[in-house]
């Protein structure tokens, strides 16, 4: 039992050491009748689901991660019903299923009456829940959140699919073998990332990795008709632009540059204040998926260690990963030709 205590408790600080983001001071910044409406609305959306739940399938999700909701969208999964456990962020439809939003409530559940630690509260919620429910599959975006983690556990007598949504390659919590089994199965990206599984964190219990098997696009070429264009991927923990690009910004202000931020960020502002300050032409990505700028762009991706990088090199798109943390994380790639590091960017990118 230590083992596994200390197997989740690393996770955790790994993840907690990463989230140092806005996210939780917005959260904050909420008026209280605010929060009541939400807390309100969240609680209709948990009566609806308890009342009207008739499924065998629970899918488990956050906001804005597209190629977990694709997954689900490519194969049309019937009997099945959609919880986001988010605490900051509403979700109407996923997949073209309707959302019941329970996240927040769980949040001031765990907050105001069950008064243990966190992980404890999120167990204890999330068990009564599901103990009022007859149900035979959960799918889970990650295992190690706190939710998910949860998870494991509580529904360990039925079937866990996990969905890969990012890169998991030389990412810690499946850098180390599991002392338990986390998932029944694991849709992955590639045949790289199910080797990587079967010798790290599933070395030492069967889990059924599978491929994905989605649609392989062409690798992209170069093209004079589209115009040239910086798509900068967010890794939230940095808080806005990180400073590499910055610094290469305020000298090099010619280029066109697009912004996607991670799907947990929610604020454009601390971007906004940076970018105002050097005088470029920038925007925001608002495509659900970020490869439909390829439709009209030339792209050359920046990025301190967004999963999106993985994605680019795959389409031969240049990527250039400027963070220490990137650089390791996704020392597999870096081919200094297609996939590079680079910590000063003014000899790489050329104004045009």
């Amino acid at each position: 039992m230590n083992k596994i205590n200390s197997f989740f408790k690393e996770n955790h600080e790994y993840i907690s050491s990463l989230n140092n983001n806005n996210n939780s001071v917005l959260i904050k910044k909420k008026s209280f009748f605010l929060k009541l409406s939400i807390v309100f609305k969240n609680l209709i959306d948990l009566l609806k689901f308890l009342l009207k739940f008739k499924h065998s399938k629970i899918i488990f999700t956050t906001p804005n991660i597209t190629s977990y909701e694709n997954f689900f969208k490519d194969r049309c999964l019937k009997n099945t019903s959609v919880l986001n456990y988010h605490t900051t962020k509403i979700i109407n439809t996923f997949s073209g299923q309707k959302v019941y939003n329970i996240g927040f409530f769980a949040k001031f559940f765990n907050d105001k009456f069950l008064k243990r630690n966190k992980s404890a509260s999120t167990f204890r919620f999330y068990n009564l829940l599901l103990n009022f429910i007859n149900y035979d599959e959960i799918f889970i975006p990650c295992y190690y959140d706190e939710v998910t983690s949860n998870l494991i556990f509580i529904c360990n007598k039925k079937k866990i699919t996990e969905i890969q949504h990012g890169s998991i390659i030389n990412f810690f919590p499946y850098s180390r073998p599991s002392p338990i089994k986390l998932v029944d199965e694991i849709f992955v990206n590639n045949i790289q990332t199910k080797n990587y599984l079967e010798e790290h964190l599933y070395k030492d219990f069967k889990v059924n990795v599978i491929l994905k098997n989605d649609i392989k696009l062409n690798p992209v070429k170069f093209s004079k008709l589209k115009e040239n264009l910086i798509l900068y991927c967010s890794s939230i923990e940095v808080n806005g632009i990180h400073p590499v690009l910055y610094n290469f910004l305020q000298n090099h202000n010619l280029f066109k540059l697009r912004i996607r931020m991670h799907p947990r960020e929610t604020s454009k502002k601390i971007f906004s204040d940076q970018l105002n300050s050097v005088n470029i032409n920038y925007d925001f990505d608002e495509f659900n998926d970020w490869k439909d700028n390829l439709n009209n762009y030339n792209l050359t991706v920046v990025t301190p260690w967004s999963s999106i990088a993985e994605e680019s090199t795959d389409l031969s798109i240049k990527t250039i990963i400027i963070d220490k943390i990137g650089r390791d994380r996704f020392k597999h790639l870096i081919d200094d030709n297609i996939c590079m590091y680079s910590n000063d960017l003014k000899n790489i990118l050329n104004e045009k």
